[in-house]
């Protein structure tokens, strides 16, 4: 029986979807405190169905499986982003049988998508995982399959 850490890396390319990933967001300003929620898109751009895992068996992180992030604040071109990869803070490890129920197929040109908080995916390095008052180009990986990047800012609430 072979046991799966739930982001085991990938080292064989032949393992690596062919997919493209895309991400959007609902609008490009939110306001400090507001959850930042990142619509994924997952397309089979190949010509043969694949089997693929997307959701959680567990719900350690409540991001997608095998879903990295990165945020870089625009101004500095620094990462504010601690881990990731929220899930690196637990241990998961499943059997191909407890995988077998989860995973989706998607034939030559299918597409899946969800929701998810960005906070689900990565760690941020504030104390209170918040991002500051600032501009943020955000990235997300399905595997190591990069998305496109999307600019966003994070501004003052109005307490008028």
């Amino acid at each position: 029986m072979r046991v799966y850490d739930r982001q085991e890396a990938v080292t064989n390319a032949t393992q690596i979807p062919k997919v493209d990933v895309k991400i959007a967001i609902a609008n490009t300003q939110i306001f400090f405190g507001d959850e930042v929620v990142v619509r994924m898109q997952i397309l089979n751009n190949s010509n043969i169905r694949q089997k693929l895992l997307y959701n959680q068996p567990k719900i350690p992180s409540g991001g997608p499986w095998a879903t990295t992030g990165r945020v870089t604040d625009k101004a500095t071109q620094l990462s504010v982003v601690k881990l990731e990869n929220k899930a690196l803070l637990g241990s998961h490890f499943y059997t191909d049988e407890e995988l077998e129920g989860h995973y989706l197929t998607l034939d030559p040109a299918d597409q899946l998508s969800g929701y998810h908080k960005l906070t689900d995916i990565v760690v941020l390095q504030a104390l209170d995982n918040k991002l500051p008052v600032g501009t943020y180009d955000l990235q997300l990986f399905y595997y190591s399959v990069p998305s496109n990047v999307l600019t966003f800012t994070v501004a003052e609430k109005d307490t008028t």
